[in-house]
């Protein structure tokens, strides 16, 4: 199968017109005609998660998180992205990357989070120019718990075991907004929507006191934690569509770089 069809069909899902216009998404590096028999999902696209597709012969890597944001003027081995570049090319290696598209798509990251923290009547938080589309998500729990008992359950959805919180963690909540990555921008969205509480990452300290200031509270799993279940999302949509034809790899380089004691 060539990175081109592998492309195609993740783009069935979510299409790169979906994007911010600052994002940088789709083939970022390599040929889109290069046969690919086993490819590699991952969050982050650095050089351990290069030198690991290289050591398993992946072909293609699909992630998340974009590569090459700003012009390049030179490729050396004395930067970071020079080197990650040289091995990608060395071991002829693709990198395709979906971002605010998979963020904004329907039946993307967000509509994921909102799944695995049993959000019901679920709805778009910020919508964008494409009809029935948006960023972000609120929804309903089945019935009101407490704001500790939330944030225990989003530990054991995320498997993680940190978060922050702010907030009475006695207090009944029920109305739950949620982002993948650092939603800190939508704060005012998810008041407007009457989120009890708000849940994204990379939450300022201003931040969330303005947001207990005005009656919402909040949980930060940060951000690789709320995205690195790209893996898992990408691995169960593309399977069934491409799984005969290429191995499907999860990365195990990929590591959260934010370490708690």
């Amino acid at each position: 199968m060539k990175c081109k069809e592998i492309a195609a069909v993740i783009e069935q899902l979510t299409p790169r017109s979906l994007a911010y216009e600052w994002d940088n998404v789709g083939l970022l590096f390599g040929d889109m005609e290069q046969e690919v028999t086993r490819l590699l999902l991952t969050l982050d696209m650095d050089i351990g998660v290069a030198q690991e597709a290289a050591r398993l012969g992946a072909q293609m890597v699909v992630g998340h998180h974009p590569i090459l944001f700003d012009p390049v003027s030179r490729v050396t081995a004395q930067t970071p992205d020079g080197r990650l570049l040289q091995t990608l090319a060395r071991n002829s290696v693709s990198y395709y990357a979906a971002h605010t598209n998979l963020d904004i798509a329907k039946g993307g990251l967000n509509d994921l989070l909102a799944k695995k923290f049993r959000l019901k009547h679920v709805e778009l938080l910020e919508p964008v120019e494409t009809a029935g589309e948006g960023i972000g998500r609120i929804g309903d729990l089945d019935a009101p718990i407490t704001l500790l008992a939330l944030a225990e359950r989003v530990k054991k959805a995320l498997g993680i075991e940190n978060l922050r919180y702010a907030g009475d963690e006695d207090a009944l909540v029920s109305r739950i907004a949620v982002n993948s990555g650092g939603g800190a921008s939508l704060i005012d969205a998810a008041l407007s929507h009457g989120a009890d509480v708000f849940i994204t990452g990379d939450y300022k300290y201003a931040q969330i006191r303005g947001c207990l200031d005005n009656g919402m509270k909040v949980i930060d799993v940060g951000h690789y934690d709320s995205e690195i279940l790209v893996c898992e999302l990408l691995q169960e949509y593309l399977t069934p569509r491409i799984g005969s034809s290429v191995e499907i790899l999860l990365t195990e380089a990929n590591k959260n770089v934010v370490k708690f004691l």
